[in-house]
């Protein structure tokens, strides 16, 4: 019988019974709260991925389940990324071969010693999380308030601007690191990758935004293990090939906005010439936008390179890390936008520009002649 007919028919229990025998090894866990696959299962997933034991495998009980499609896509993404998460392996079984639909987490115990090595995340005290978080904290007040790079945002304590006549709160920042405290020697608990994390640390936050109010927190910014501080291209793949993907494949776009941001944050890198999830725009959609715009700004329009290297700056700071945002404030800025005769669709984006090399010489392409002719 299906499990579903038999939780209707109040089977429950002899069904959870069925399904811890066939758990012939690891860890058993029971999951009849998480009935469709979107935020609250991708959190519950990477929490166990993030906490795996040693030794000791998963099997995660879904017996309300409503469909496994989406459940196989994000699954899929997560065996891309094995290596990412110490050799994990994902696989689901379904009834009639087994009583319920249970999502099998593996470990290859074989290569532990790798799993403990180059990919695990550096322990982290907690005078070195302060730091970072007061190095944010710092960014926030003279860069992105001090500069008003955000119209909606005045300070640490204060986000969602102006939005209330589209019925958002205000709200404050809050900044979260994703890296753990020093590990015990008596927690059984292997050290996670620093892709598991992070990726941990995301969900959570996007469990934080779907479930508190926004006077309690309207916006997050989560700052990445400190080893991808030095490292944009790995930041960059684990956000594009892990995070963004997961983020489609549970629906949760529409709970929250994503925003990447890193010391040396550099597009051309990335080589978009398209709107990429999370990503600053691409240089050549921002110079459409001064031309858009142009006359009701103070200022010439830059060189192309000056554009493209002013619009990364946007993304520069202390940390790597990703900004979530509420889906709802995205949704009531465009509101408050289209109502306003003062306000265009995505002029911010030439403004920010403007404003940044007007604070930074040195990043426009006539500015970078000029240091280097001195430098001769």
């Amino acid at each position: 019988m299906p499990p579903a007919a038999r939780w209707a028919l109040g089977q429950g229990d002899a069904l959870k019974g069925d399904c811890q025998k066939q758990t012939v090894q690891g860890v058993f866990y029971w999951e009849p709260d998480l009935t469709a696959c979107d935020h609250n299962l991708a959190a519950r997933l990477f929490e166990l991925v993030f906490a795996k034991q040693q030794g000791n495998d998963v099997s995660l009980w879904l017996p309300k389940l409503d469909s496994e499609a989406n459940l196989k896509s994000l699954v899929e993404i997560v065996n891309r990324n094995s290596e990412r998460l110490g050799d994990l392996k994902l696989e689901v079984s379904s009834w009639p071969a087994a009583p319920a639909t249970k999502l099998s987490l593996t470990w290859n115990t074989k290569n532990d010693q790798s799993y403990n090595s180059k990919e695990t995340t550096e322990t982290t005290s907690s005078s070195q999380i302060q730091a970072s978080i007061k190095n944010t904290e710092k960014w926030v007040e003279e860069k992105l308030c001090g500069l008003s790079l955000c119209p909606y945002t005045s300070s640490l304590q204060k986000a969602a601007v102006g939005l209330g006549s589209a019925g958002v709160a205000e709200g404050p920042i809050v900044i979260r690191h994703s890296a753990p405290l020093l590990v015990k020697d008596d927690d059984r608990r292997m050290n996670p990758t620093t892709a598991a994390t992070l990726a941990h640390a995301f969900w959570q936050g996007v469990q934080e935004l779907a479930t508190l109010p926004e006077e309690e927190v309207a916006t997050l910014l989560i700052l990445a293990p400190t080893k991808y501080d030095d490292n944009f291209v790995e930041f960059a793949a684990i956000f594009d090939d892990l995070l963004e993907p997961s983020i489609q494949a549970t629906g949760s776009e529409n709970i929250v906005g994503r925003a990447l941001f890193h010391p040396t944050y550099d597009s051309k890198i990335l080589g978009h010439q398209q709107l990429l999830p999370g990503h600053a725009l691409p240089a050549n959609m921002v110079d459409r936008f001064f031309d858009q715009y142009l006359s009701t700004m103070e200022g010439a329009k830059p060189d192309l390179e000056s554009i493209a290297n002013a619009n990364d700056a946007v993304r520069w700071t202390p940390h790597a890390t990703i900004n979530l945002l509420r889906r709802s404030q995205l949704t009531a800025a465009k509101e408050v936008e289209a109502a306003s005769p003062k306000k265009k669709p995505n002029w911010i984006y030439a403004r920010n520009v403007l404003r940044i090399l007007k604070t930074d010489s040195s990043l426009s392409s006539t500015g970078e002649k000029e240091q280097s002719e001195m430098n001769r």
